[in-house]
């Protein structure tokens, strides 16, 4: 799933590698992570959507992707892409990604 942010476009793509290494950073699963609120699930989530396709990313970079997108965007609709493409990735159905990343943004505020 492509993700502009600012002039600069992304690919979020959760594969088994980048879920895995979000869930040896974190200590926990991806549901867990979903279902945890606070900011630094999401930049976690976010940098395992980008791992992928920017190879040595690290977690304070996705930080500042994330202070980024806030300029154009807000926090509501980075986590509604990021579980889109979790969902797109096969990990979680349709109707539990959104709403679990919803609940992750409603703690945050």
């Amino acid at each position: 799933m492509k993700l502009e942010i600012g002039d600069k476009m992304y690919e979020l793509e959760y594969t088994v590698n980048s879920v895995c290494d979000l869930e040896e950073i974190t200590g926990k699963g991806l549901g867990d992570i979903l279902s945890v609120s606070g900011l630094s699930s999401i930049r976690a989530l976010l940098w395992s959507g980008l791992i992928e396709n920017l190879p040595g990313l690290t977690i304070k970079k996705a930080g500042a992707i994330v202070q980024e997108f806030l300029k154009q965007g807000t926090l509501e609709d980075l986590v509604t892409k990021i579980g889109e493409a979790i969902e797109q990735a096969g990990f979680l159905n349709a109707q539990t990604a959104p709403k679990r990343a919803a609940k992750a943004v409603r703690a945050v505020k």
